[in-house]
């Protein structure tokens, strides 16, 4: 409760001594290494725990989320098939299952395992969007809608169901329905910033453009750090007003976010644009001496910049220095 996970992490090993069946002990443990940001060391103590109790299905089950933790999918879907083994029934065993499928480009598999889980506990939406969005990768719309109509059954503000079906309103473009969709998840869950972006990036494509950029001034609001949200801005008020309005955009981000080097660029992009080639040029030596691989953004992000011989003839100096 104090966040001293470290402390925690000595405290449950020793309870585990003393009892090492105690389910909910375990469990804590594999929370408390996560937490800690100790997740090899979590490896190495849930192997040597399973090899004293094989049949500890909890150590399998959290051996497999430091696996996943670490990137290392194929080893978790061993560990968690190990887990099922010694404990069938085991609902949430099945949904990790699922989830380390799809992170395999599994996804006919993962529904199987989705689906294994609703044995156990048939009403969770969360699931039933999982398999939603396995059938739409699979590019099965007809099947991704009625898993993600079966969720909002169960639970009306579900908010991965509620982007699922805005995207697949938008596939057929029907945006207005998406939007409905869209809207209403972001509203019940304004943390998620990747749905705000969707949100966002949906009303632009309707040319509801005033709208979108009051959208991403919330996100810039809310999310100091995003600069995804700041470049759309700025973007957006190029098109309303001109460069001099998106450079004001831009250069408010850099005070806020110092850090980024994406905005460096969009400076740059602007500058040019709005008639000064010196300031871009001073921009652009500085920024290409401390981030050479930004030369290759830049022209993905403007590649009418052939246009301006100066800028051009620096930028194609320093990409033949970077090759």
């Amino acid at each position: 409760m104090i966040d001293d996970y470290q402390g925690a992490i000595q405290s449950l090993k020793q309870s585990l001594r003393i009892n090492p069946e105690h389910e909910a002990c375990l469990f804590e443990l594999g929370y408390c290494f996560e937490m800690a940001e100790e997740v090899e060391l979590g490896v190495d103590f849930f192997k040597t725990f399973i090899d004293d109790h094989p049949y500890s299905f909890v150590a399998w089950y959290n051996l497999a989320l430091c696996y996943d933790k670490l990137g290392l999918f194929e080893m978790a879907i061993e560990a968690v098939d190990y887990c099922l083994a010694v404990k069938d029934d085991f609902a949430n065993a099945h949904i990790m299952r699922g989830n380390l499928l799809t992170n395999c480009d599994k996804d006919a598999r993962a529904i199987e395992a989705y689906t294994e889980s609703l044995q156990y506990d048939e009403q969770n939406p969360m699931v039933y969007a999982a398999i939603g969005e396995c059938y739409e990768r699979l590019d099965q719309p007809a099947l991704a809608e009625a898993n993600y109509v079966h969720a909002l059954s169960i639970d009306t503000d579900h908010v991965e169901s509620l982007m699922g079906m805005g995207a697949l309103r938008e596939a057929d473009d029907r945006l207005t329905e998406a939007l409905a969709f869209y809207r209403k998840a972001v509203a019940k869950d304004e943390f998620n910033l990747d749905n705000r972006h969707i949100y966002a990036e949906t009303l632009l494509k309707m040319k509801r453009t005033e709208e979108a950029a009051m959208a991403y001034m919330e996100m810039a609001e809310q999310f100091v750090d995003d600069e995804e949200c700041r470049i759309a801005l700025a973007d957006i008020r190029f098109t309303q007003n001109g460069a001099d309005a998106a450079l004001e955009v831009l250069r408010e981000a850099m005070q806020q976010i110092p850090q980024s080097t994406d905005l460096i660029w969009h400076l740059i992009k602007y500058l040019i644009i709005a008639g000064r080639p010196l300031q871009a040029e001073a921009i652009l030596l500085k920024a290409e001496a401390l981030h050479k691989e930004g030369l290759t953004y830049l022209n993905s992000i403007f590649p009418e910049m052939g246009n301006y011989p100066n800028i051009a003839g620096l930028n194609n100096q320093g990409l033949t220095s970077e090759a």
